[in-house]
């Protein structure tokens, strides 16, 4: 979510989310599918994470079928959020449409490679993440990785609510052959939530997260906030787990400071599984002085059978600076 060693790649305009690794992740998906969580609530959560799983790669077959701009198009709701690298977040498709018709042409294309879909108790919301790789008539362009949440429509069909690709001049190394661990949801007695309570609620916690960077720093504050199975997208690696996004996170140098702002938030029906978007800001010192640089994130959260809410997936990428005032 709030990352910032990726800005000086978007500035360098390379750019797309992921590096195909083959049967390795696509096994990794599988062992996921296989571990199947079993609650109070009558969803098969086995089989409706391998349906987002298919839908996802569905996705990734509409894009190189139909163009970039139409198949990313096709896989959106119509109020959906966009999170592109060196632009302010949008949403809406009309909004989205005019990105990427202005970053991609009709010689571009992107390969997709989803890697772990996972869905809330119920299977009305879900996410996944991947990587996928640009290219420009045929000729590799760049890499990159992307996180999306997912959203079951009335007549069954999932699309994505909120759309994240980072862009990155190197592959993601190979998923760990450990990865993925099976997740803790379907599990706990989740019934429904009063939805603009829950948002708020959402909202709160996130605001917490940011409270805890300034006040104990980002380190720690991710730790206590991260999911034991967390990722944060990397650069350009993944960063799996917990204690590795604690690890990664302790050499911030003296006198940094990472804060941000929750601005949206949206959660299923039960409860246990949302988002939230907004945007951050990373203050350094360079000979002394204070320099800021600007992003977005979103971040995917569980709550656990004790109420308590945990980011599962974070990633974000650069902002322009905020005009003057």
């Amino acid at each position: 979510m709030r990352t910032i060693g990726w800005l000086a790649v978007v500035a360098a305009a390379a750019g797309a989310c992921g590096d195909p690794q083959g049967p390795q992740q696509r096994d990794g998906v599988t062992a996921l599918l296989e571990a199947e969580g079993r609650g109070p609530n009558p969803v098969d959560i086995k089989s409706e994470r391998a349906a987002l799983a298919a839908r996802d790669q569905a996705f990734g077959q509409a894009i190189a079928a139909q163009g970039i701009t139409a198949g990313i198009l096709s896989g959106l709701t119509n109020d959906a959020y966009l999170l592109f690298p060196g632009e302010p977040y949008v949403q809406g498709t009309s909004a989205i449409e005019a990105i990427f018709n202005a970053n991609f042409d009709a010689g571009s294309a992107f390969l997709w490679h989803p890697l772990f879909a996972n869905v809330s108790v119920d299977g009305s919301v879900g996410y996944t993440f991947g990587t996928f790789e640009y290219t420009q008539n045929g000729a590799h362009g760049f890499w990159g990785k992307y996180i999306a949440f997912w959203r079951k429509q009335s007549g069954g069909a999932w699309l994505i609510q909120a759309f994240a690709p980072v862009f990155y001049l190197r592959p993601a190394g190979e998923l760990p052959a450990s990865f993925p661990n099976p997740e803790d949801n379907g599990r706990g007695n989740f019934t429904p939530v009063d939805l603009a309570l829950e948002r708020q609620a959402l909202l709160q916690v996130d605001a917490a997260f940011s409270q805890a960077s300034v006040d104990l720093g980002q380190a720690e504050a991710f730790r206590q906030f991260a999911d034991p199975h967390a990722i944060t997208l990397g650069n350009p690696d993944f960063i799996i787990g917990r204690n590795a996004i604690f690890e990664s996170r302790k050499g911030a140098a003296p006198g940094s400071q990472l804060s941000w702002t929750p601005q949206v938030a949206d959660v299923g029906p039960l409860g246990d599984l949302g988002f939230t978007i907004g945007n951050f800001v990373f203050r350094s010192l360079s000979n002394g002085q204070p320099v800021f640089s600007y992003g977005k994130y979103l971040t995917v959260w569980q709550k656990g059978p004790d109420g308590v809410w945990k980011f599962v997936q974070d990633g974000g990428s650069g902002n322009p600076p905020p005009a003057a005032p």
